[in-house]
């Protein structure tokens, strides 16, 4: 693998985590929205007929935002599927849960050495499945960064108007 490919493999599976958290977070807001009457825009002709696990799908499918991370996390899912159980508790260790080579190859039960080895062949698996995504991460990072953004000038001027 060429090294760009290896760093955008990387990349996606940094990002994995933020994926996964922002997604239980929007499935949340969209099943709390469901329990409080609304669907936030989802009509259904005919008025309630609809069982809200129909509700669920259309909601969800009709959110640009929940489309994005689930595609994100489905092609992760489907690489981590192709890796063996090493390969995968070393992808878990290092990249998801973001430890150190050292600590990772003590809790996966390898050298460090072999741990790099690991890795290497985790991530070629990986690649067709993350680099089709990188764009995706692209996009999300920047949407995550944008709401970071909103969020602290929000807090900075509430601190304006109170101070």
């Amino acid at each position: 693998m060429y090294p760009d490919e290896i760093a955008t493999v990387q990349a996606v599976l940094r990002a994995y985590p933020d994926v996964v958290i922002a997604y239980k977070a929007r499935e949340d807001r969209i099943l709390a929205s469901m329990s409080s009457g609304g669907t936030e825009g989802v009509r259904v002709q005919g008025g309630s007929g609809a069982s809200c696990g129909d509700r669920y799908v259309m909601a969800t499918e009709k959110d640009k935002w929940m489309t994005l991370i689930r595609d994100i996390r489905t092609a992760v899912k489907g690489g981590m599927r192709g890796l063996n159980h090493k390969e995968a508790d070393a992808i878990d260790a290092v990249y998801f849960r973001n430890l150190r080579h050292r600590e990772a190859s003590e809790e996966v039960g390898i050298s460090v050495g072999y741990l790099s080895h690991v890795l290497d062949s985790a991530i070629s698996k990986m690649a067709e499945y993350c680099i089709p995504v990188y764009p995706l991460v692209c996009r999300f990072r920047e949407s995550l960064e944008q709401k970071r953004s909103e969020a602290v000038k929000a807090e900075l001027e509430t601190q304006k108007k109170e101070g």
